[in-house]
């Protein structure tokens, strides 16, 4: 700086020695040279504060932008106003406070925004304004375009130099030139003072361009984005430090053509954007990969915008990069899991209705749950929940229109409530009544808050209907058929519920929100099996799990269960004297044959009492089985269950057992439980017989042969999977279980060849047999049935393995293939079962 200062005295001093020699060219010097220059040294100090403003001033809140202003305003008097204004002319920030908010929309700003180009205007102040202060005075106004981060243009800077300012220098330097010699040294004192007035307001305009560098600095050093530029070649003139984070060094990327990190593949994507934008000179916004210097694959989001030479020329580019691999990958996830969701929702066997919370708007429905609407032409998604009664045709059981308000899925959404099993109506087609089974459930987020509810409709109308007519039925062969048709198709639809919940399990293991979701749809299949493996055994047609259990374990699971829903007044006691407590069998149809006698007992106190479980053992001899001949003689276990209650007439004694045969008011019981009980209890190889007498209570008789071989319950089964290597061939017609299983066995480590029916299976068996390490085979098929399927396998090849697979219980009718080496597995199976019974057939495991 003080350099500066000296050379500028020197000047002077020898200006003012030479004047009084060149009077005339110094005045011809001063009207023709030094005015012009003055005024173009002002316009070009306007331009510059242009270009300053429009790059400091959209990186400032608005009170510093404003604050800001205002000291430029007073450092550089040459200038009448500054301006920021938005798309809309308003000005965000004036260099006099009273004009911020004001409008000031006028031609050249438009053009400057349509264009993007600077603008260079004579302006007349507040022309339509006689009363203010400022009305008509003349501005030479230069309008620039500022940007956003993203490229894009989100207004213009404007700086007014003063015309009367100029042509008071105008005026100024005729005045001098007109004194001539005589006020020469009064003029150069003047262009002396005006001249290092200019140096100050330079040095001022310099310093402040300092300080918003510095600040600029800050922000590119701090950010987590990394800042660069480079030149119209591709080459980087610029990088900021946060390349450090893939291993490089400023220094050694700049100077480098991008291609030295970008991944190979995406160089000429890349190179190709930049010739575009610096074609059309245009904002970009790409995605592409780099590598680090580990080979690392990262992907960066670009955004930038060319740069340009106050001459209009192109520098370059410049902009941003920001690393959105973490992004893009949680967004591939939570896309991929939303279509396995979506998949499994819409191939879901029975309807299914989403509704956002807290409005109750629809969402989605599958197509189950179209096809039960029927034809309609009404809206049935995005609609209010006062009006889901109307629109979806929903009724109450007796007929009336279900109340909104009232619905399965609005009190899962409203009241936060679990609604299992309510009954409703639909009108099909606005014509035929199906009868629905609801379950509705609320979807919580990760802080509990309700976002969502999900009810699911299971058409059961003609279970209705078949339950109707079996009421009028007697015979227990026929009720027998009829569920084990049911627990087939069940146990098939369940098994793809089951597999399909597994294996998103599998694949959900990091995400414990959506886990929670599978959970619960685990725990319903689960459930439903429950009731599949129930129904074979009201009718007797089922097989039991060989389980070594204790007795007395599951009496006091029924018994735990028993002391949370029966009346208080009912005392519950258990007296066992049972010293060899273990039998063979299911504990699941145990504790739920323990639970209806137990219920059945409260039902018979309804004033309270005494509900007594009692254990002995006893030896039962020849003449006793001859009675029962499923009974063998030996040591048996004796459970009574007896109460304190009404008691039974003989009459009802006889037919306590019949199927359908219940004492309780319609709608109370279906007449199933103790025809369960006795299919239970015979299933298990024993007894069951019931006295009682009006007013005396009742006391049920069970007898289960004890077994000695086991000195404890079995172990559990490991539940870790039991992986493999191997082709399997799978044959089933049902495409759900064919997809379900694949995917199981692709887990499980196994390649899958597919077939859709016997005749299939065989043809492919005869090409690949070489490599078919098991072939997996449905029993139930059309055409070739799964028995003669497998004939056919065994005749190609004698020592095939085989594993038999069906939704119908495991029955005696199926000993003759068992005895040819098969195994054989239960619809619906958890993929540890598959894995384990499969390793113990290929591995011997």
């Amino acid at each position: 700086m003080g350099d500066v200062m000296s050379s500028e005295k020197k000047f002077w001093t020898w200006l003012l020695v030479i004047s009084f020699s060149f009077i005339i060219l110094l005045i011809t010097f001063l009207l023709f040279i030094i005015f012009p220059f003055h005024i173009e040294q002002m316009k070009t100090r306007s331009r510059e504060t242009v270009s300053h403003l429009q790059f400091v001033l959209p990186k400032l809140n608005s009170a510093d932008r404003q604050q800001y202003l205002e000291r430029m305003s007073k450092v550089a008097q040459d200038l009448s106003y500054l301006l920021l204004m938005d798309r809309q002319g308003n000005a965000l920030a004036h260099s006099n406070p009273e004009r911020v908010g004001m409008n000031f929309d006028e031609a050249g700003l438009r053009k400057c925004l349509a264009t993007g180009e600077t603008i260079e205007q004579i302006y007349i102040r507040d022309a339509d304004k006689p009363s203010s202060p400022y009305h008509g005075e003349k501005t030479i106004d230069i309008l620039s375009p500022y940007y956003s981060s993203a490229g894009r243009i989100e207004g213009a800077v404007n700086v007014g130099l003063s015309l009367a300012a100029i042509e008071r220098a105008k005026m100024h330097y005729i005045s001098v030139s007109a004194a001539g010699t005589i006020l020469w040294l009064i003029f150069i004192s003047v262009f002396a003072a005006s001249h290092i007035r200019t140096m100050r307001q330079k040095l001022a305009t310099d310093n402040a361009l300092i300080e918003s560098e510095a600040k600029y600095r800050f922000l590119v050093e701090n950010s987590s984005d990394i800042t660069y530029k480079l030149d119209i070649e591709g080459i980087i003139t610029f990088i900021g430090p946060q390349i450090r984070r893939y291993g490089f060094e400023p220094e050694e990327v700049q100077g480098q053509s991008v291609e030295i990190f970008i991944y190979q593949a995406d160089v000429e994507q890349v190179k190709e954007i930049l010739r575009k934008s610096i074609k059309s000179e245009i904002s970009t916004v790409a995605l592409f990969r780099i590598t680090d210097k580990m080979n690392k694959i990262f992907w960066l989001e670009t955004s930038g915008s060319v740069i340009k030479g106050e001459d209009g020329r192109l520098m370059g580019f410049s902009g941003t990069l920001r690393d959105v691999t973490q992004r893009l990958q949680a967004e591939k996830e939570l896309s991929d899991t939303k279509a396995l969701l979506m998949t499994a929702i819409d191939q879901f066997p029975a309807g299914i209705l989403v509704a956002d919370a807290p409005d109750c708007r629809i969402r989605h429905c599958n197509s189950e749950l179209l096809s039960l609407r029927g034809n309609t032409t009404d809206e049935l998604l995005n609609i209010p929940f006062p009006l889901h009664s109307e629109r979806w045709q929903f009724y109450n059981t007796d007929g009336t229109p279900a109340d909104p308000a009232r619905l399965p899925l609005t009190r899962a959404i409203l009241q936060g409530e679990k609604v299992s099993n309510a009954e409703l109506t639909i009108m099909r087609s606005g014509k035929e009544k199906r009868i629905l089974l609801t379950n509705a459930a609320p979807v919580r987020n990760s802080e509990g808050m309700i976002i969502a509810g999900i009810a699911m409709f299971t058409d059961i109308t003609d279970v209705k209907r078949m339950e109707e007519q079996l009421r009028q039925s007697q015979k227990m062969e026929v009720m027998g058929q009829l569920i084990s048709g049911i627990a087939h198709d069940f146990n098939n639809m369940l098994g793809g519920i089951l597999g399909s919940a597994e294996i998103l399990a599998l694949k959900l293991r990091g995400n414990p929100d959506l886990k929670s979701y599978i959970d619960m749809i685990q725990k319903g299949a689960i459930s439903a099996a429950e009731l599949t493996k129930n129904l074979l055994a009201y009718a007797r047609k089922g097989k039991i799990s060989s389980t070594a259990i204790d007795i007395h374990e599951s009496l006091r699971e029924a018994i735990a269960l028993l002391g949370r829903t029966i009346d208080k007044r009912i005392e519950i006691r258990l007296v066992l004297k049972a010293t060899d407590a273990l039998i063979t069998g299911d504990p699941a149809l145990l504790v739920n044959a323990f639970l209806n006698l137990g219920l059945n007992a409260r039902d018979a106190m309804p004033t309270g009492g005494i509900l007594t479980f009692a254990t002995t053992n006893i030896n039962i001899d020849e003449s006793y089985c001859q009675s029962h001949p499923n009974m063998n003689p030996g040591l048996f276990i004796e459970v009574n269950v007896s109460d304190t209650g009404t008691g039974m007439t003989t009459d009802i004694c006889e037919k306590i057992f019949e199927p359908f045969f219940t004492t309780k008011e319609f709608g109370r019981g279906t007449g199933l439980g103790l025809a369960a009980v006795q299919g239970t209890v015979q299933e298990h190889g024993g007894s069951i017989n019931v006295y009682s007498e009006p007013g005396k209570g009742s006391t049920f008789r069970i007898l289960f042969p004890a077994e000695r071989n086991t000195g404890a319950a079995s172990a559990a089964i490991e539940e870790d999977l039991v992986r493999g290597t191997g082709c399997i061939l799978l044959i089933d017609d049902e495409i759900l279980i064919r997809n379900i299983v694949h995917s199981q066995l692709t887990e499980l480590g196994y390649d899958v060849l597919l077939a859709e029916n016997g005749e299939q299976g065989i043809e492919i068996f005869r090409r690949e047999q070489e490599k078919i390490s098991l072939v997996m085979i449905d029993l139930i098929m059309p055409k070739i049935s799964g028995q003669e399927t497998m004939k056919r396998l065994l005749a190609i090849d004698p020592g095939v393995k085989i594993l038999l697979q069906s939704g119908f219980n495991y029955s005696e009718g199926m000993d003759e293939l068992i005895k040819t080496g098969a195994a054989f597995i239960q619809k619906p199976f958890p993929i540890s079962t598959l894995g384990r019974i499969i390793g113990q057939i290929i591995k011997g495991l």
